[in-house]
């Protein structure tokens, strides 16, 4: 049985907004001819547009040199971590490095076409990653999978497509992941009644507008704190899942996307951000 990372009518949803944007229509059949050898892990054109996105949109709010470092050392191992630990997707290794390579290689392909120079090092830096932690000949086939999906387009005509994205105010990654945070939780609808008929909590208090993210910052500082333990006392150690709980249990949200409220992608100022409203957190103890 293969696995997906979003659900059948995440993927729909997605698909259905995103579907008639050139830019998912480019990356879609590559996605299916790519993925057509994968047994496990098979990534949807919907799963990938929203990855690969999510790449290019942490890269506008990051200035150049974090730009490289991120895309050069640090994101093969989030992209692993998200899959195997966070997605929890039980699929070969070998399944693993395609389905991470062919993200990046997405994001590397968008950016060297639209011939924008502002993210050149930074693509430079994705291909090198991905040739270190993939192989030459995983990388040979994606550039000869790719270069198919975009030869209907001469090289002019793939950068009037892309470049106004990179110049633009979308984020689609951040659009996505609205998009899914709105939709009916299976989980939430799958919480049982306790053995002794005790029902189940429902939590009236809701984050006020436009503050999901203030409020997920002031968590994830009081993660880091180590003030969140388990049942037995001992620090937890898994973010995403403790601030997922918390979310729902307390203001019954169900969000998959923990990474994306903490750094949005639209916020170049975030780290500031945050310092901000925690010191004005402080003075109300005052």
């Amino acid at each position: 049985m293969s696995t997906t990372l979003f659900r059948s009518d995440e993927r729909e949803a997605v698909e259905n907004s995103f579907g008639h944007e050139p830019l998912y229509s480019l990356l879609a059949g590559t996605t299916r001819r790519i993925m057509s050898g994968a047994e496990t892990l098979v990534l949807h054109p919907a799963e990938l547009f929203y990855q690969a996105f999510y790449i290019i949109d942490t890269l506008h709010g990051l200035p150049p040199r974090e730009q490289v470092a991120w895309c050069g050392v640090e994101l093969w191992d989030e992209l692993y971590d998200y899959l195997r630990h966070e997605k929890q997707v039980a699929a070969p290794q070998g399944e693993l490095q395609l389905a991470i390579a062919t993200i990046m290689q997405a994001a590397y392909e968008l950016l060297v076409r639209s011939a924008d120079r502002r993210y050149l090092s930074a693509a430079a830096a994705l291909k090198r990653a991905l040739v270190k932690e993939s192989g030459d000949s995983l990388s040979d086939l994606l550039d000869s999978e790719f270069h198919k999906g975009f030869k209907r387009l001469d090289e002019d005509e793939q950068a009037q497509l892309i470049s106004p994205y990179l110049q633009g105010g979308r984020y689609y990654s951040d659009e996505i992941a609205d998009l899914l945070d709105a939709m009916p939780s299976v989980a939430a609808g799958q919480e049982a009644v306790s053995a002794a008929g005790q029902e189940a909590l429902t939590s009236h208090v809701r984050i006020a507008p436009r503050k999901k993210s203030a409020v997920m910052r002031v968590l994830n500082a009081i993660y880091k704190a180590g003030w969140l333990v388990d049942e037995e006392g001992k620090r937890l150690t898994n973010r995403n899942t403790a601030l997922r709980q918390i979310l729902r249990s307390a203001f019954g949200i169900d969000c998959n996307h923990i990474d994306q409220l903490l750094n949005p992608s639209n916020n170049p100022d975030n780290a500031a951000k945050a310092k901000e409203e925690l010191q004005e957190l402080i003075k109300l103890f005052k």
